[in-house]
């Protein structure tokens, strides 16, 4: 489980750094907030995957 967390936590601060989108107040929905993060962390893979 501390491990899981912790590679949750290292991708989270990769994904803030950089897209500034997430570390300003949320102004959407819940609902929306999540599919949010869903596709930041989709995009940061594909970044990952074509832009090493």
């Amino acid at each position: 489980h501390a491990q899981a967390r912790n590679v949750v936590e290292c991708v989270f601060g990769v994904v803030k750094r950089r897209f500034q989108l997430i570390n300003t107040a949320p102004e959407y929905s819940l609902k929306k907030q999540a599919k949010m993060v869903l596709v930041l962390c989709v995009l940061q893979n594909f970044i990952h995957v074509h832009d090493p």
